[in-house]
């Protein structure tokens, strides 16, 4: 039904396209033996258009910022010596005036292997997809054709700029925040700058907008990578997930968003440190850390809850559910933690808690996990990471400038030297105890 549905609409185009050029003396063959190919590889009709796009299209900069079109489809007239004789644009959405003159200077520049009929050319419509977007080989992004300049530069600022060997000056965090705040708006599908951005402005101290930015993100990620169905066992479940979702960056999206709360004393602190613990033991549950599962054979909760209910009747919902909970319960013993990242997973949440709770509510974590009767793995797993708080203790006595040291991108403006000095190794401490590297590489 889709199918020819699809054949209506274009052969309702290619009619209005017929009578619109029907003025200018133009014939326009109804019925070619061949059909109209944008040269490139040799046979290859969807290769050629996205090459071409890619040498000679850029996407300009105020029409991006004003209109994000990820790729048109287009009714082109093409002659027969090639070129596009003019073209419709096959939306209802009117496009930048930028857009149409970038998109009408780039069509000028086609040249087609036209249409022929009885071996003779002609004069033809011919439908295609031109992408106004590539895949960024830096982050797993769509950038705009043309603005790949402009996306390596927030990728520096979101990922090595806070580093302490870059210039931290006062007129370099100026550019960076512009830089920034520009890719934030820019690239909103790209989460490292909206996290770098929030945590550039808490830098800044300006609290509210940097709640604003992650709060935001959160939100924004969530919406466009799944959405949440509960099944007729109560099991809430992700479902329609995206291709670019990844379960890792949603977990560094809630806990620098807790943070943030944290750092600013944000009545919502507690429910941003829950809202990010939460997330972190469905992850831990179902394996959805990456855009594919974490176990090479899909390894996540529903194909568990799948083999439960091959083994039983479907009718007996009480044994389908008991037998969900005993595994559901294996894993958060970490029983089901075979990589390291998800036990990883386990080092997040117990370094959530004890920012937030302080080293009372870590010993309870800790003490629980053990007495759950958790897998060797985790055991030694968990004895690392206290080795590494003990030895790195006199760094992090002081867990308000532990939280700076993680909130904040850089340290402030007009921070001396020392101090700097400090900020760095309290980051560098809690690295070497807590998987926070793990968390943004």
């Amino acid at each position: 039904m889709k199918i020819r549905v699809r054949h209506i609409v274009v052969f309702t185009a290619l009619l209005l396209a017929a009578l619109h050029v029907a003025g200018k003396n133009l014939y326009v063959c109804p019925d070619p033996d061949r059909h109209a190919v944008m040269p490139g590889i040799p046979g290859s009709y969807e290769d050629g258009i996205p090459r071409f796009a890619h040498k000679h299209f850029k996407y300009p900069l105020e029409a991006w910022r004003a209109q994000k079109w990820y790729g048109v489809e287009v009714m082109a007239l093409i002659r027969t010596n090639g070129h596009v004789a003019d073209f419709e644009l096959q939306t209802d959405e009117e496009p930048h005036p930028l857009l149409l003159e970038e998109l009408k200077r780039v069509f000028e520049k086609m040249e087609w292997f036209p249409a022929s009929k009885e071996g003779v050319p002609v004069t033809s419509w011919q439908y295609f997809y031109m992408p106004l977007t590539r895949k960024s080989s830096q982050a797993d992004c769509w950038v705009p054709l043309g603005l790949e300049d402009e996306f390596k530069l927030a990728c520096l600022y979101a990922r090595d700029w806070e580093k302490p060997e870059w210039d931290h000056s006062p007129s370099q965090m100026r550019a960076a925040l512009a830089g920034l705040g520009e890719a934030a708006y820019l690239f909103p599908a790209y989460p490292p700058a909206m996290i770098a951005y929030g945590r550039l402005l808490a830098s800044y101290g300006r609290d509210n907008e940097a709640l604003s930015a992650l709060d935001a993100c959160l939100a924004d990620y969530q919406a466009v990578n799944y959405s949440i169905e509960t099944d007729e066992w109560g099991e809430e479940k992700q479902v329609d997930m995206s291709p670019e979702y990844n379960g890792r960056m949603e977990v560094r999206i809630a806990l620098v968003r807790a943070l943030l709360h944290d750092m600013a004393s944000s009545s919502a602190t507690a429910d941003a440190y829950a809202d990010a613990i939460a997330i972190m033991e469905k992850r831990m549950i179902d394996g959805y850390l990456h855009p594919v599962f974490t176990e090479k054979d899909g390894g996540g909760i529903a194909d568990l809850v799948m083999d439960i209910k091959r083994r039983h009747d479907e009718s007996d919902t009480t044994a389908i559910i008991n037998d969900i909970a005993q595994e559901k319960e294996a894993m958060r013993r970490g029983e089901r933690a075979t990589k390291s990242d998800q036990l990883n997973l386990f080092g997040l949440e117990a370094f959530a808690l004890w920012m937030h709770g302080g080293d009372e509510a870590l010993g309870e974590y800790l003490a629980r996990l053990r007495a759950g009767k958790p897998t060797k793995k985790l055991l030694k797993y968990l004895s690392g990471m206290e080795k590494a708080m003990a030895e790195n203790s006199a760094l992090l006595v002081d867990r308000r400038e532990v939280l700076r040291s993680l909130a904040f991108l850089v340290p402030p403006e007009g921070t001396d030297e020392a101090t700097a000095n400090d900020f760095h190794a309290r980051r560098k401490a809690l690295e070497k105890v807590f998987p926070l590297r793990w968390l943004s590489d």
